[in-house]
């Protein structure tokens, strides 16, 4: 599913998205 909102934080190495479907997910970026 296409993702809707990206979220992060400065001092992490974490992206949180949210998809059309409802489902979030946390990535790790490092």
């Amino acid at each position: 599913s296409a993702v809707t909102w990206l979220g992060f934080f400065p001092n992490s190495e974490q992206i949180i998205t949210a998809s059309k479907d409802g489902s979030i997910r946390i990535w790790n970026i490092n």
